[in-house]
């Protein structure tokens, strides 16, 4: 059983299905394009990590390969490493945030990965490896086109960029930085070696396809930046005596020259605004909203790093310099879009997270692994790992790792490693035992994530049901699991309780009292959040009708935000709705017009200021601020804002406005179960029975569980008489 054979191939075995992960998708998860899939990557991989310390210890005439490249990334991993130890937040910077999953654990996780690609290069072809993760990326592009096509094929519903099983379409581009470059490669290959291509040639299209799709600015700077450099190095190194006029790589460089050169000086033509891809190159400029955000946090970082510039403050905790120096003109569309935790610059984010030692130890990997692609691999691969290389890091300047682009990276890494020789070999058999251990620990671990996270999506689901009971028994039961994410989990259950508040009459003090002590708790280790506590100041806010004991401490916890954040619109919306529950409504306007002030130019607090004005029954001043914000660019955004609004017309039984608004939300989100139902529910009331029947059996498509829900049974008479089964 645990022969060398045996132990070999389990380990191959493991380093094939590791990518195979990317195809995860598990509904029923808080996040389900990111955190189980990632919980089982980090599970195989400590899985391999104990067969191959079995294998160490049986295998006595193996040693230990430890490449340059990899002790490069290890000193790397270790300057971040002290960092975080040093810096804001030590178990953010270990696990990251739930919805990122993607902290100093995960990324040793897959330097390990690295480690056994290296110690079994013998037993595995990684050219033909490599031609397996292409046609990985082909598989994962055909979801993503599949999903823009028809999006309930695979899972929920996905309007406009498509990003397949990876969720955001960003992280689906940055992937296919490096399938685009493989697959050329292969393609290449076939050429010269005058194998048939026909296939490979037809099976690029969809890889194309998909990262036109995803329509991400700063991939496709990076793919246009990859192939400039990969031209340059061609005509640099391979051109020596050739005629300019014969030299193709250099004609090629020179068109694209002229070509970048024609649409700099003509962006703003309209032309462009209907070629994918183009159109959004063309968008940028110091007048778009998410171009000056983007500058804002840049601007942020660099101030971060001067202040704390050998070893910064720690992986993933941005977020704190972030808040300290938050700008009123960064709302643009909503609260949850003024929480920046990645400065969007993957060497700005190094920078300060791990300062000049952390960036000096970036660039010294990165020009290693420069170097060995020009001096080792073969000659038909080095343009084409250049140009991988290069789209990487030049779309990192706009985004920042994922696990997902992060896996691509170390395969890269692997492929170029191959064609070295290890430097040394090193004898680590006694440290068999220990790697044993701590795999199995954060086996342990990662099964616990996996379980709380199961809680909290049955939590949060039973109560969208309106299934209180059993939605509070769910995320009772998940906060005894002891677990990373469990300042996450605690945040989403007083989220929770505090949107039910608004939706039901919730009188359960209990489980409120018990939700916010553990709550107190995340902000008695960690009070220098901004997030935690905007939280629990809002959920006082919510709670503060039901019981004066909720109100405690409340205006100590506005100070505290605006010491946290200055000058941020937030807290004094959260300090203006508690006036409001109060019935101090008066006093409520002042604060919420205190915000708006802050940045008259900017739209969105005039948009949230209406929002207030309209659920106090000031309709008419609602309507004002209202086209004051679409006059400064602030419409409504999204559905569940064009519900919203519409509900405060539905209670005011102005029927009519509420069907506007209504429709508007289909528009925005003709999937959308929510407003399939309200919308079918009023045209229903209105007597629109034909477009009643339509809705009502387009949301029984959409969501089939719909059946199985109290509101249903509500309105089942309404169904059997317009005949929808």
């Amino acid at each position: 059983m645990f022969s060398k054979e045996n132990l070999t191939k389990a380990i191959i075995t493991g380093l094939y299905l590791a990518p195979l992960t990317l195809l995860i998708y598990y509904k029923k998860s808080i996040y389900p394009f990111q955190s189980f899939k990632t919980a089982i990557l980090l599970i195989l991989i400590e899985l391999m990590v104990i067969t191959f310390s079995i294998y160490l210890v049986r295998n006595k005439e193996h040693n230990f390969q430890f490449s340059r490249l990899a002790r490069y990334l290890g000193i790397f991993l270790l300057v971040l490493t002290i960092a975080s130890i040093l810096g804001e937040n030590l178990p953010q910077s270990l696990w990251s945030i739930q919805a990122r999953a993607f902290g100093l654990v995960a990324m040793y996780h897959l330097y390990a990965l690295l480690i056994l690609f290296e110690n079994f290069k013998e037993r595995l072809d990684l050219k033909k490896y490599l031609s397996y993760i292409y046609w990985l990326g082909v598989l994962l592009s055909l979801i993503a086109i599949i999903q823009k096509i028809n999006p309930m094929i695979f899972f929920e519903a996905v309007i406009g960029r498509p990003g397949g099983t990876l969720g955001n379409p960003t992280y689906l581009a940055a992937l296919l930085l490096f399938i685009l470059g493989y697959g050329f490669y292969q393609l290449r290959e076939k050429l010269q070696e005058k194998k048939p291509y026909l296939v490979h040639s037809l099976s690029l299209i969809i890889p194309i396809y998909a990262f036109i799709l995803t329509n991400t600015r700063g991939a496709i700077l990076g793919l246009v930046a990859g192939v400039f450099i990969a031209l340059v190095y061609t005509v640099v190194t391979k051109s020596k005596g050739v005629k300019i006029t014969k030299n193709i790589p250099a004609v090629i460089l020179i068109i694209l020259l002229i070509f970048t050169s024609i649409f700099i000086t003509t962006r703003s033509s309209s032309i462009w605004s209907s070629v994918p891809g183009l159109n959004r190159l063309a968008s940028i400029s110091l007048e778009d909203k998410s171009t000056r955000n983007r500058l804002i946090s840049w601007e942020i970082a660099y101030e971060s790093f001067k202040e704390n510039p050998i070893l910064g403050i720690g992986v993933d905790n941005f977020s704190y310099p972030f808040d300290s120096n938050y700008r009123p003109e960064l709302l643009d569309s909503n609260f949850t879009e003024t929480f920046f935790d990645k400065p969007h610059n993957h060497i700005l984010e190094i920078m300060v997270t791990s300062g000049v030692l952390g960036i000096l130890s970036y660039l010294l990997l990165i020009g290693y692994l420069f170097y060995l692609i020009h001096k080792n691999t073969p000659e038909r691969f080095k343009v084409f790992g250049i140009a991988i290389l290069s789209a990487y890091l030049v779309q990192n300047l706009f985004l920042f790792d994922t696990i997902s682009s992060f896996l691509m990276l170390i395969i890269f890494m692997a492929y170029i490693s191959s064609f070295t020789e290890a430097q040394k070999d090193i004898r680590i058999r006694f440290t068999g035992f220990f790697f044993t251990a701590l795999a199995l620990l954060l086996i342990f671990i990662n099964i616990q994530v996996v379980r709380a996270n199961r809680y909290q999506y049955n939590g949060l689901n039973l109560y969208s049901q309106q299934y209180i009971e059993e939605g509070t028994a769910s995320y009772l039961a998940g906060l005894k699991i002891s677990q990373p994410y469990s300042n996450d989990y605690r945040y989403d259950f007083v989220a929770s309780l505090k949107q039910l508040i608004r939706q039901i009459e919730f009188t359960d003090e209990v489980t409120i009292d018990l939700a916010l002590e553990k709550y107190g708790q995340v902000l008695e280790k960690d009070p220098a959040s901004y997030r935690h506590l905007a939280n629990l100041a809002e959920a006082k806010a919510s709670f503060a009708g039901l019981n004066p004991k909720y109100t405690e401490g409340f205006e100590a916890d506005i100070e505290n935000l605006q010491k946290l954040s200055p000058d941020r619109q937030q807290t004094l919306f959260i300090h203006g709705q508690y006036l409001s529950r109060l019935g101090r409504y008066e006093e409520a306007f002042e604060v919420f017009e205190e915000a708006v002030n802050l940045d008259n130019s900017v739209g969105t607090p005039h948009f949230f200021y209406a929002l207030v004005l309209a659920e106090a029954g000031e309709l008419e001043r609602a309507e004002v601020e209202l086209a004051l914000a679409k006059e400064l660019g602030r419409d409504v955004n999204t559905a569940t804002e064009a519900m919203l609004i519409g509900s405060f017309y539905l209670n005011d039984e102005q029927l009519t406005k509420a069907y506007d608004y209504y429709t508007q939300a289909y528009t925005l989100e003709p999937l959308n179960p929510d407003v399939l139902l309200k919308l079918g529910a009023l045209s229903y009331d209105l007597n629109k029975r034909g477009e009643a029947k339509e809705l009502f059996t387009k949301l029984l498509e959409v969501a089939p569980e719909f059946t199985q829900t109290s509101v249903y049974r509500t309105i089942l008479p309404a169904l059997n008489e317009l005949g929808v089964r």
